[in-house]
Formats: structure tokens, C-alpha cells, sequence
């Protein structure tokens, strides 16, 4: 619609007084119609897109783009919002910046549609068969401002940052040809083909689609390893603002092989025709993974490697990334698909795309060799004991938790586990999807499990496949020619259930959850890192080593003594905080039956509480059941 028509529209339903209202009251003007759903047909042109990224030291991106137009028209660009794997609308539109528009010789105005904030129209002269949009995208300096992907050293470019597609189309129908231009001396890696000119490297014509899909990694230092070579390599690109980071042992890189290889003997194909882990390693840059079809953003410590054994929940996310190609990429919820990047997705699947996608990270992250058996199990004795105690189960249930990345605003929640957040469709998804490859095992006598559905459900030929989207009955369709059971209800009353029953994962894995007087070493190494200690299970808090208090349970001894998150600990007891103090007084206070006093500061107050210790301190943690089967062991063992 022409945006003269639209507005001829819109004011003419302005003047349209309902029956019965009040003489000169206002009435709400209505909303125009929603954008149509593209078209599946080729964009007439290709679009051209050159990036500078020279400018690192105050880590600004300047783009110039030229899009083919037809003169005499209208025409709508659209700046990418709802990008794949984001499951919300995360695209940097805050941070573009000094857009100028020209077409023919002259300057052309633009509007932004008053709505749909990432829309912007343009009138093109009659003759006009091309226009140029000069921008910057602003990055964010430091954590406030946002996700940082640009530093003096390390660049994380988001291509959908840094265009701009006309409206109307598929964008896997919209051509583009890009271009870079980096810090002299840096070295880059991304899924595409390119060939360098002068000072700029070009990419080989693709689509929009695949474009926004091939993240590029660049920095100072680099490193790159051949995980398995033939008709679809696979490679770990390391890139660091450190020389040292980069640097892996041999025994590292081949747990990094066996990821490869285990994804292998798990699904039996692979459904790209190559693959680029993309690691930084920086503590400027925050942690976390973003996945896509032929290569995957994976952000960690500068530690991964060098301090090796005392990370190891850190290992995690190059598996959960690279199973994210046949999870997320090859084959995805229906409701997740669109046919571009402005376009609202529906996340009600989470629970497999996240969930199922989580709970192989883990198993393939223990087949693999990058954690221990012991390693796995105290992972999973944490994720169990929290979701067992979680205060959210009792009114929100797993299904609803799906909509929850449309709800947060990517700020910590005040009281995080009795609302629920994004993590839940993630780490409960995991323990829904253990129960039922036990239940699968259980009821064949061990014949059967959930392999047997992934190889089924993710099957393909080898290579680049299109992509294919489910529904929940496919779920459990699938499960149920794996192994016959109720599925579709065994499903549903896991995921709609809110009452906080008692969660029964573990029954018939081998092992139960415990509670022990000491953390598990690998809890022991995550509060080291963290610098905190969690005395959730105890006295229902997590405390920083400086004393401030950073969550409080819902519902614990400390949410009753009135404590809350942000609070300082003054002293314990009369004396001077510490860490050790601390855990001290809540072993001694539950033998001798009495409170712990905190002086706390909040607010600028400072006044003593008392806490109850109750049975003193509780760490979670998996015991075996004797004369039962290690079904749990089974899972975890190399295949």
C-alpha cells in the first residue's frame, strides 16, 4: 500500500464516531493492515553491500549499500529485527545511525513507518533504476549499552546489522554481493567463498537469507584447526584479543573431533556441505552461542583452553551449537519459520528446538570426552535439584516459559525463579527430553532410545538440504514409531502442568538425587569462577564473595527473613564478612539449633536479620542405586 493511501485511510477512520460514544470524547484511530507475506519470487537486481570495519579503536561499522529500484514508486526497505535463533526481536536498530539516502544525482527523504519501526519508505524519481544508502552502526562500548561485538582486537560482524532488503520478498530470493574492509593485519574466517581485492575481501553473490546466515569472526589473533576434512570439512576457527588464548593442546583438539564424529554415529549425515566452529576467546566479549546452517558464533573465556579443568561447563556449547545444523537449521518448528527477517516468530517449540538441542549438548559434550562421567552427572544433580525446588513450577508451567524471550527485556529478573526465564525451556526442556530417552530404554529393555529418534527424525542425504519445519503431533508421531506409547498426553502433561509436583527424571536411571554437607567439584569450580557461593538448598541464597547478595530463593529462609538480592552482608554473627564465615555459620547454626545474624546493608540502612540455618548445608548430587541399571551410564558412553 502506498503510504498516501494509507494515510488517507487512517484519517478517514479518524473521523468515524462509533454508535454511542460521547460527543467529543477521542476515539483510537485504528492500525493500518499488516505487511502481506512476501512473495516467493526473485527481487529484480542485486543488491551490493561494502563494510568498513577499520575504524576498531572507536569500533564503528560504516556501510554503503546500493539497491536496484524501479522509478516512479515507492518503495519500503526493511532493517532486519527477528533474526534465526534469537527468538526475539534483538536486531541493533538503536545503534544505526546518519542514514542518508540518494537516487539519481540527489538526495532522497525518507520515512520511517510510524508503526513498524524498522520499515522505512522512499519515493524514487521517475528514471531512477538504483539507490544508495550510506549508514554507521554505533556498537556498543562497554556491557551497558548492549552485547559487544566490536573491540580494539576482535570483531563479531552481524551482517543483518548492516543492511537494509526491499520489503515484498523472500529474502532467500533477494540477491546481495558483500564486501569488508578490515583492521590491517587481522585475520577472518566465515562459511562463505571469497576472494580478496586490493584492501577489501568480496564475497561471492548470495542470498539475503544465506548472508545474514554466515556470521564473520575477525581479530589479531587467530587459529585454525581441520576437525575432519573430505567432501564437508569441518573446522575450528579460534579467534582472541590474546595471543595466548588461541593456543589448544592436542588431546583438547581431539575431544574437538569427537564432537564431529559422534554427531556422526548420532545422525548419520550431516546437512551442510561445511562447517566453521567460530570461537572467540575474550573476557570483553560476553559468553554465549548463536547458531546457523554452515557455521556457528560461539563466544567463551579467554580460559577455554589454558585453564582447561576449570571450566568445564564451558564445554558444552560447541556441541549445543553444531547439533543446533540439524535442530534449528535442517529441520524447525513450523511457527519459527518466516519468510523474513520483520516477521514475528512463534516459539511455542522451544521445549525441542532449545530443550532437545540442550540435552544432546550434554550427552554428546560426555561422548565426546570434553566432560567426565562425573563431570556430566553433577551437571545434571544441579539441573534437577533447582528445577525440582523451583518456586515458577508452581503457577507457570514449561509451555508457557517458550514465550518468555519475547517477555524478558535481556535485564536480570528480580526474583528469577519464582517469574521463570529463557533458561527454563533450555534446562527443563533437558530434563524432559532425559526422561523420555529413559523411558524409551526402559519400556524396550534397552533395544531403543532417543538416538534411535534423532537418527530417524534429522535424516537426510549428506549436504546442504532445504529446510523442513515440524509440528508437535510430528514429535510425537516420531516418538511413538521409535517406541509406542502415549506420547501426545505423556507430552502435554509435562508441559502444561504448573502445581510443582515432585519431577520423577531420574526414575529408572540408575541414580537419585542426594544432598550432600559438601559441593560437588564441579560446583566448586563454577562458584570459584563466579566468585559466589551458593547456599540456595540451605539457607536459599546465592552470595557474592564480597558479600552482596545476589539472589534470593522465593519462598527459602532468607525470602522470609526479609532478605533480597542486592543487599550487602555486612557481618556474620558480629564479625566481618567472608565466604568461609559464612559456610561456617550455617554448618554450626543447624548443629546447635539456633539463627544466624547478618548485619546487612541496604538502601543505605544498615540492621541485623536472622536467618534459619535448617539442616544446615545441602548440595546436590547423583547416588547410585544399587542392583538397578546404569541407564544414565548407558546414555553417556562414547558411541
Amino acid at each position: 500500500m502506498r503510504p498516501e493511501k494509507r494515510w488517507i485511510l487512517l484519517a478517514a477512520a479518524s473521523l468515524t464516531v462509533p454508535s454511542g460514544a460521547a460527543a467529543g470524547e477521542p476515539m483510537q484511530v485504528p492500525f493500518p493492515p499488516a505487511r502481506a507475506i512476501p512473495s516467493d519470487t526473485p527481487y529484480p537486481g542485486t543488491l551490493q553491500l561494502e563494510i568498513d570495519a577499520r575504524n576498531a579503536e572507536q569500533r564503528i561499522l560504516r556501510a554503503r549499500q546500493i539497491i536496484p529500484v524501479r522509478g516512479g514508486e515507492t518503495i519500503t526497505l526493511l532493517y532486519p529485527l527477528w533474526m534465526p535463533g534469537n527468538h526475539a526481536p534483538r536486531g541493533p536498530l538503536q545503534n544505526l545511525a546518519g542514514l542518508r539516502v540518494t537516487g539519481g544525482g540527489k538526495t532522497l527523504a525518507w520515512r520511517r513507518d510510524p508503526v513498524e519501526m524498522a520499515a522505512f519508505d522512499v519515493d524514487v524519481p521517475e528514471g531512477v533504476r538504483s539507490i544508495m544508502l550510506e549508514y554507521e552502526l554505533l556498537t556498543p562500548l562497554d556491557a551497558k549499552q548492549g552485547r559487544v561485538i566490536f573491540t580494539r582486537d576482535f570483531l563479531n560482524l552481524p551482517w543483518n546489522g548492516l543492511l537494509f532488503y526491499p520489503a515484498g520478498h523472500y529474502v532467500r530470493r533477494i540477491s546481495i554481493e558483500a564486501s569488508i574492509r578490515l583492521p590491517e593485519g587481522w585475520a577472518w574466517s566465515t562459511a562463505m567463498t571469497s576472494k580478496a581485492d586490493g584492501d577489501a575481501i568480496r564475497f561471492s553473490a548470495t542470498s539475503v537469507a544465506d548472508l545474514v546466515d554466515s556470521p564473520l569472526y575477525a581479530s589479531r589473533y587467530h587459529q585454525r584447526y581441520l576437525l575432519d576434512e573430505g567432501h564437508q570439512p569441518v573446522y575450528l576457527e579460534i579467534f582472541s584479543d590474546r595471543s595466548d588464548a588461541v593456543k589448544a593442546t592436542a588431546e583438547q583438539i581431539a575431544a574437538h573431533k569427537e564432537i564431529v564424529r559422534q554427531c556422526d554415529r548420532l545422525f548419520g549425515t550431516r546437512p551442510f556441505d561445511r562447517y566453521h566452529f567460530l570461537l572467540s576467546l575474550s573476557d570483553k566479549i560476553p559468553p554465549g552461542g548463536t547458531e546457523h546452517e554452515r557455521s556457528s558464533e560461539n563466544r567463551s573465556s579467554p580460559g577455554y583452553f589454558a585453564r582447561w579443568a576449570a571450566l568445564p561447563w564451558t564445554r558444552m556449547l560447541l556441541p549445543h551449537e553444531y547439533l543446533h545444523a540439524w535442530n534449528g537449521k535442517f529441520r524447525r518448528p513450523h511457527l519459527t519459520f518466516t519468510a523474513d527477517f520483520n516477521t514475528p516468530t512463534r516459539n511455542e517449540l522451544l521445549w525441542v528446538y532449545e530443550g532437545l538441542t540442550t540435552y544432546y549438548a550434554l550427552v554428546v559434550a560426555a561422548r565426546a570426552g570434553l566432560l567426565s562421567n562425573e563431570e556430566a552427572r553433577d551437571f545434571l544433580a544441579l539441573t534437577h535439584a533447582h528445577y525440582a525446588e523451583l518456586p515458577g513450577r508452581s503457577w507457570r508451567p514449561l509451555q508457557d516459559t517458550t514465550n518468555s524471550a519475547l517477555l524478558s527485556t535481556q535485564r536480570p529478573l528480580p526474583w528469577p525463579d519464582y517469574q521463570r526465564s529463557v533458561r527454563d525451556y533450555y534446562d527443563e526442556g533437558l530434563l524432559l527430553w532425559l526422561e523420555a530417552d529413559l523411558l524409551i530404554r526402559e519400556l524396550s529393555n534397552g533395544r531403543r532410545s532417543l538416538d534411535d529418534f534423532m537418527r530417524s527424525f534429522f535424516a537426510g542425504s549428506a549436504g546442504r538440504r532445504p529446510t523442513s519445519t515440524y509440528r508437535f503431533e510430528d514429535i510425537a508421531e516420531a516418538l511413538g514409531e521409535v517406541w509406542p506409547h502415549d506420547w501426545k498426553v505423556w507430552l502435554r502433561a509435562r508441559l502444561d502442568n504448573s502445581g510443582g509436583d515432585r519431577l520423577r527424571v531420574l526414575d529408572g536411571s540408575g541414580y537419585r538425587t542426594v544432598y550432600r554437607e559438601h559441593p560437588s567439584v564441579f560446583q566448586q569450580l563454577s562458584e570459584a569462577e563466579a566468585k559466589q557461593s551458593d547456599h540456595n538448598h540451605s539457607i536459599g541464597m546465592v552470595v557474592g564473595h564480597d558479600g552482596t547478595i545476589r539472589s534470593v530463593r522465593w519462598d527459602g529462609p532468607a525470602f522470609r527473613a526479609r532478605f533480597t538480592s542486592g543487599a550487602e552482608i555486612v557481618a556474620v554473627d558480629g564479625e566481618r564478612y567472608s565466604a568461609a564465615l559464612l559456610a561456617s555459620a550455617i554448618a554450626s547454626a543447624a548443629v546447635l539449633g539456633r539463627e544466624i545474624k547478618l548485619t546487612v546493608r541496604d538502601d543505605n540502612l544498615v540492621r541485623v536479620r536472622t536467618i534459619a540455618a535448617g539442616k544446615g548445608h545441602r548440595y546436590p548430587a547423583l547416588e547410585r542405586v544399587e542392583g538397578t541399571p546404569d541407564r544414565l551410564g548407558a546414555i553417556l558412553a562414547p558411541h
